[in-house]
């Protein structure tokens, strides 16, 4: 019962960060996130 217990605590104390291979932005309808996320990348150049 406690060999349970410490699996599990692995488990969560040690995860692996999963990566999207194709990120997509979808923007919702009347959200203004694209204008907003043009504005940001026009201040960061």
């Amino acid at each position: 019962m406690q060999a349970e217990v410490t699996d599990t605590r692995t488990l969560f104390t040690h995860y692996r960060q999963v990566k999207n291979p194709n990120p997509e932005f979808t923007p919702r309808e009347g959200k203004k996130t694209l204008p907003f996320c043009r504005k940001l990348m026009a201040k960061a150049e």
